[in-house]
């Protein structure tokens, strides 16, 4: 049995999606190895992403250094759920995300 997926819901627009990923693959990818990158162009600026290679992340950015992975078993840096990031992912094939400022940055 097929599903049909309800763009107005933002449930899988396929029409967006840029990455080798395929949309029955995405749900596993979700709950699989999450890859974590830092663009080396945009200071400060990092991604999640189910792709082990940066090869579908914003071309604009790059070049994306990739600096860790979190495992299915292990939390998301940065007090993140996996269900936070993922319409992004699910819309993109990755995430985009900024750390926020410590106190002593700011000063």
């Amino acid at each position: 049995m097929q599903r049909e997926f309800n763009t107005r819901r933002h449930d899988w627009p396929a029409r967006h999606f840029m990455t080798s990923i395929s949309e029955r693959e995405m749900p596993m990818a979700l709950a699989g190895t999450i890859y974590l990158y830092r663009s080396i162009k945009s200071k400060g600026l990092f991604c999640f992403s189910a792709e082990s290679k940066p090869d579908g992340l914003p071309q604009s950015l790059s070049p994306w250094r990739r600096f860790g992975e979190v495992s299915p078993a292990e939390k998301l840096p940065h007090g993140l759920q996996r269900n936070a990031i993922a319409p992004g992912m699910r819309e993109n094939g990755y995430q985009l995300y900024r750390k926020k400022p410590s106190r002593s940055e700011q000063n």
